[in-house]
């Protein structure tokens, strides 16, 4: 379980620079998207049609574009209590192995 842990940490660690390419990929169509709807030339009727229809896709991808970078921001380092639960795994493995220790090199008693 603790091996899962540490490799959910390493793998926010490894994606959070692809992921922030995926918001810059995002954020470029959404502009691309946004520029053919205000520049389409053509009837008022063609007009509203494709602002009808490209509306959602608009808003979609700002969404999506948000939340992906709120989620690399808030993980930049791996997931904060994931991270916590492992330093206190390690503290604790580190005083069984002191105790481990002493209790073998001075018998009680002596």
């Amino acid at each position: 379980m603790v091996e899962r842990l540490r490799k959910r940490q390493r793998q926010f660690r490894r994606w959070r620079f692809p992921l922030l390419l995926i918001h810059g990929l995002l954020l470029i169509s959404w502009f691309m998207l946004l520029f053919v709807v205000t520049r389409f030339s053509g009837d008022e009727m063609s007009r509203l049609i494709l602002v009808t229809y490209m509306m959602p896709p608009i808003f979609t991808f700002v969404a999506l574009s948000s939340v992906l970078l709120g989620q690399v921001i808030w993980n930049w380092r791996g997931e904060p209590k994931t991270d916590l639960l492992l330093r206190v795994i390690d503290e604790l493995r580190e005083g069984d192995a002191n105790k481990t220790l002493h209790a073998t090199a001075a018998p009680p008693g002596s």
